[in-house]
């Protein structure tokens, strides 16, 4: 068996294989407009024009975490109970710096233009108190088509009523149910609208991965250190937000497992950003993350994350001190 291991960041993109006889590494720029070039002049560097059937690759990417970012996801339409259409925007109460008077706003993931609240309502007990009207379909199908929606994310009470009817569209639905099943109306909205708006732009380019890949085994390292299965990735995107930090962390622990040492600190810096995250005898995970400013209810390891890195790009601000990052020199310097 041949495990090969595939690190995307913003800057680079690391390999290491590895085989009952040693361990080899590779390391060349990424190529951010389409990540799975570099992936594969690794992979003809490793095997040529041929690929083993003894292969076996796990790839950890940072795509998800700079798209947010950058607010570069699928162009989405969100779909919740009328009078709720506003809840992305108020969010909580809850201030993170209390005394911070310039405090400023995490840049809006879509417009209000692209958030259509239906009139529906159920109660405490699921009796249907306001079922959804019969022209409800058409009318979001109208709507997806006149916006030119990529993806559609869906939080109310009648959702698996919603994605049968945008069936025919042949656009990929996130609801919510699937996603985070849970109470809480604002973190449950934020996680299954990220994973829409993510969705789109994570699959294509693992999509033409795994066409050229043919019958090679491809896993997609999770936030939370697990594998996800790369026919998934599309319904589960959210799930790669940490999907390279997540590995490092790993790659640490494993490390000081085998240098005998219990508690550690990680420190992994790349081209573009530096995670940091403490191992207590073990990986710590949370479910209390936020990504830009917006919650996202999975679980996750815990890392903080700091835009400073090997090619993080200094600068003079407005007053006239140096700052440096977060904007990086990427791989096209």
């Amino acid at each position: 068996m041949l495990i090969l291991g595939v690190d995307t960041g913003g800057t680079f993109t690391d390999f290491v294989l590895q085989s009952e006889k040693e361990l080899q590494t590779y390391k060349l720029p990424s190529t951010p407009d389409d990540p799975s070039r570099a992936i594969l002049q690794g992979l003809e560097y490793f095997f040529g024009q041929q690929l083993p059937e003894n292969l076996e690759i796990i790839h950890g990417s940072t795509v998800a975490t700079n798209a947010f970012l950058e607010r570069k996801g699928a162009r989405t339409l969100l779909i919740t109970t009328h009078g709720f259409e506003d809840i992305l925007f108020i969010g909580r109460q809850n201030r993170p710096k209390l005394y911070d008077f310039n405090v400023i706003r995490p840049r809006e993931i879509i417009p209000r233009s692209q958030i259509v609240g239906v009139r529906e309502r159920m109660l405490f007990d699921g009796t249907v108190l306001k079922p959804l009207g019969k022209t409800v379909g058409r009318a979001l199908r109208s709507s997806c088509r006149n916006k030119k929606i990529d993806s559609v994310a869906v939080c109310l009470t009648h959702e698996k009523i919603i994605k049968d009817e945008l069936f025919r569209l042949d656009i990929p639905v996130t609801i919510s149910s699937e996603i985070l099943p849970e109470f809480r109306e604002y973190e449950r909205l934020t996680t299954t609208l990220i994973n829409a708006y993510l969705g789109p732009v994570i699959s294509s380019y693992i999509k033409r991965l795994t066409n050229i890949l043919g019958s090679v085994s491809l896993h997609i390292q999770q936030s939370n250190g697990g594998i996800l299965p790369a026919a998934d990735i599309e319904k589960r995107a959210i799930y790669t937000v940490l999907s390279g930090p997540a590995g490092g962390v790993h790659g640490a622990h494993q490390l000081a497992r085998e240098m005998e040492v219990d508690k550690i600190i990680t420190f992994d810096m790349g081209g573009t950003s530096t995670d940091v995250s403490l191992c207590d005898g073990k990986p710590t995970l949370t479910r209390d993350h936020r990504i830009d400013g917006y919650p996202i209810r999975i679980e996750v390891m815990d890392i903080h994350t700091v835009g400073a890195g090997g090619g993080s790009l200094a600068h003079i601000d407005a007053g006239g001190l140096l700052k440096v990052g977060p904007e990086s020199a990427g791989a096209r310097p």
